[in-house]
């Protein structure tokens, strides 16, 4: 998550460390396939972040404001 979302990812347990090689390289979130990973990222801090608080896509919505399901 990044912007004002990272703050809330943060508070939620959502964080992914990166090392540097896949932040940026070929298959890191600026590299070739960046956009891939960082829509699996989004899409399973969703799904664990409704499994461990018991709500469901509208809570996720209204808190980060789009669903990655």
């Amino acid at each position: 998550m990044f912007g004002k979302n990272r703050k809330l990812a943060d508070q939620d347990g959502l964080t992914v460390p990166l090392c540097p090689e896949h932040h940026r390289g070929t298959f890191g979130v600026h590299g070739k396939y960046g956009h891939r990973l960082d829509e699996f990222l989004k899409r399973t801090a969703e799904r664990a972040w409704m499994k461990e608080t018991g709500k469901n896509v509208k809570d996720w919505i209204e808190r980060y404001g789009k669903n990655y399901l």
